[in-house]
């Protein structure tokens, strides 16, 4: 999930890394709710590719 971390950042146009910490909370929190929307085991992402259109949702979310 390092790569959502910076592609968060991207979308931010953020540069600096002082919210890295909050931000990663975010993703998680945004990864769990794209599995529980989509009706999959929890840490589902963990172990599997994440398709595109949820990568990009987990972003803006």
């Amino acid at each position: 999930m390092d790569t959502l971390l910076e592609k968060v950042k991207a979308n931010l146009i953020l540069e600096h890394s002082a919210d890295d910490a909050l931000l990663q909370g975010y993703i998680t929190a945004a990864v769990s709710y794209a599995e529980s929307y989509q009706h999959i085991q929890e840490g589902y992402y963990t172990e599997n590719a994440m398709p595109a259109t949820t990568e990009q949702a987990v972003i803006m979310l």
